[in-house]
């Protein structure tokens, strides 16, 4: 099957491919931080719920024990294996169809969740600004519109959906960087200050918070869905996400800092708070005026912002059932090519229905829907590396964790504590909450998979893997 050969010459020379014509290193890491990060858009919750300090160290501490061993099992499974499905692929060739079929199914579960995520970022910011818009109907509209039109967007194609992300990355960092020199000359108090709540212990202020940061720094894998859309994937999409990794972090902590050192009422931090912070240094420094500016810049950034990564995560959340159809798990209908943009149409069209289904989740509801589905899948890829280099020691690996067995336990050791930290944490928090709906919602996603497999596999194949073009 040419999309699961290692030597395709669709994942590494020429421009155009099957899938259309493909995007350069600079294109891939614009397109990357456009999708995966994209600005500090509803970091205040993770204050509110763990304290200053905590959050602080969360966000400095996270990059190393969580997003660079993910980014580093991403980088040599992607340069080992750059196929169109990626991590789907990776986990089937080396644990099995089952287990194949496992990793795309719960991500599709946990990205029926993320997606939805950033039209309600975008609806509650524009909320934090603009009250008259705060009412249902509007928070719909506003949901639903940017639904249909970066659903078109990914219609036409991943160039078109690059392109987009470098002027959405401008729009994005620019009101960052100003809030960030406005704020760091008015700084008042310790950003590491308390450390917690004081109605939490550190460990409580690390339950649901920890899963919220991870969530910051999560979604290294999804890339390689779309590895045959990228020039040279195998050298250039594992050193595009290793700038990614830098990229994010300081586009994390340094705003973070800096609204925490200009004010004192973080307990109170919700989606939309830091806009509020940047109207307060805008008064301090101008007035009403600047204050206006200043706040209205940060509510335009992380509307921007939770576009950018509603637009970029279209691309990989439609790959997945596009490969899993491939595979013959879902119906063929899901791998069907347009005839001009070379874009899995169907597939774009069901997840863009299925947003516009569940646009009235919160925020914080959201994340956790899509996390605990998604660490499970970041286990099963885990355990893939480990099989693979157990199995396959001369599979070619143009990005290979350094050091030996060594290297690899302090890659994978540490992923697998956190995520079962933070799988723990939240699901204890979720149950003192009496919140049996997301429970129920989360176990769906476990248990759907199973039973779908089981009926699929007893009753009837959707066809084997063949190139599904039109």
């Amino acid at each position: 099957m040419a999309a699961a050969s290692h030597n395709s010459d669709a994942a590494l020379t020429g421009s155009i491919g099957r899938y259309g014509r493909r995007i350069g290193f600079w294109g891939l890491v614009v397109f990357l931080y456009a999708s995966l990060a994209a600005g500090s858009g509803g970091i205040e919750e993770i204050v509110s719920a763990s304290g200053p300090g905590m959050a602080m160290w969360i966000f400095i501490l996270l990059p190393f024990v969580w997003g660079l061993p993910s980014v580093l099992v991403s980088a040599e499974l992607s340069s080992a294996i750059p196929v169109e499905g990626g991590y789907v692929r990776w986990v089937r060739r080396a644990l099995g169809p089952f287990w194949g079929f496992m990793s795309g199914w719960l991500n599709w579960f946990a990205s029926v969740f993320d997606g939805v995520i950033y039209p309600v970022l975008i609806a509650d910011y524009i909320a934090s600004m603009w009250p008259e818009l705060a009412g249902p109907g509007s928070r719909s509209a506003l949901a639903l519109t940017v639904i249909i039109a970066f659903g078109y967007l990914n219609f036409r194609g991943i160039r078109a959906v690059a392109f987009s992300s470098a002027i959405f990355m401008v729009l994005v960092l620019l009101p960052w960087i100003i809030f960030c020199l406005l704020a760091f000359p008015l700084a008042e108090q310790s950003p590491f200050t308390p450390l917690v709540g004081a109605d939490r212990t550190p460990a409580e202020g690390l339950g649901v918070a920890l899963v919220l940061a991870m969530w910051f720094f999560s979604g290294y894998e999804l890339p390689s869905t779309a590895s045959e859309e990228y020039e040279k994937s195998h050298r250039n999409l594992p050193w595009a996400l290793v700038v990614l990794l830098v990229l994010m972090s300081v586009s994390y902590i340094l705003p973070l800092a800096a609204g925490l050192m200009v004010t004192t009422d973080w307990t109170t931090w919700e989606v939309g708070s830091l806009t509020a912070v940047a109207s307060q240094v805008g008064l301090a420094h101008g007035g009403p005026a600047l204050a206006a500016v200043l706040g209205t810049m940060i509510a335009l950034a992380v509307a921007v912002g939770s576009i950018a990564l509603f637009n970029g995560l279209l691309v990989p959340y439609s790959r997945i059932p596009m490969v899993l159809a491939e595979e013959g798990d879902f119906p063929r209908l899901f791998a069907r090519l347009h005839h001009r943009y070379r874009t899995p149409w169907f597939a774009i069209l069901v997840n863009c229905a299925l947003y516009a289904l569940l646009h009235r989740f919160d925020f914080s509801q959201l994340v956790l829907l899509s996390m605990w589905n998604g660490i499970v899948v970041y286990l099963l890829i885990d355990l893939t590396l480990l099989v693979l280099r157990y199995r396959e020691p001369d599979l070619e690996r143009p990005f290979r964790i350094p050091g030996g067995t060594a290297g690899l336990a302090a890659v994978v050791v540490p992923l697998v504590i956190v995520s079962g930290w933070a799988l723990w944490q939240s699901l204890r928090e979720i149950w003192n909450e009496d919140s049996f709906r997301l429970l129920a919602i989360l176990f769906l996603g476990l248990v759907s998979g199973p039973v779908y497999y089981f009926l699929r596999t007893r009753y009837k194949r959707f066809g084997g893997p063949e190139d599904p073009r039109p």
